[in-house]
Formats: structure tokens, sequence, C-alpha cells
């Protein structure tokens, strides 16, 4: 099953859209994770994709 965020737009479409609507808080996050390892980046996602909100 597709998560809903994707179901009504390419995922790319709705990427930018989110991005779009937080620049900076994405922005944050994207330079917070730079040096990060790749486990580290993998547990943000899976929190997030995970996450109760």
């Amino acid at each position: 099953m597709r998560p809903k965020h994707l179901s009504a737009k390419k995922p790319a479409e709705q990427v930018v859209k989110d991005i779009r609507r937080h620049p900076v808080a994405f922005a944050e996050l994207i330079r917070g994770l730079r040096d990060a390892p790749p486990d580290a980046l993998l547990r943000v996602v899976r929190e997030v994709r995970d996450g109760d909100w």
C-alpha cells in the first residue's frame, strides 16, 4: 500500500511541494544530517515514516 501523501501525485512533485511548505525546516534537517553516517540517516527516516503524529 502506498503512503497517503504519495497517492495523488507523482512522488517527486509531492516532495517539492512539501519542501516549499517548510523550506527552513528542511534546510536545517539536511544541514544537520550532512555528515551523519548512513545508519543514523536511516534511523531518522524510519522514525519519521513510522511516527505517530
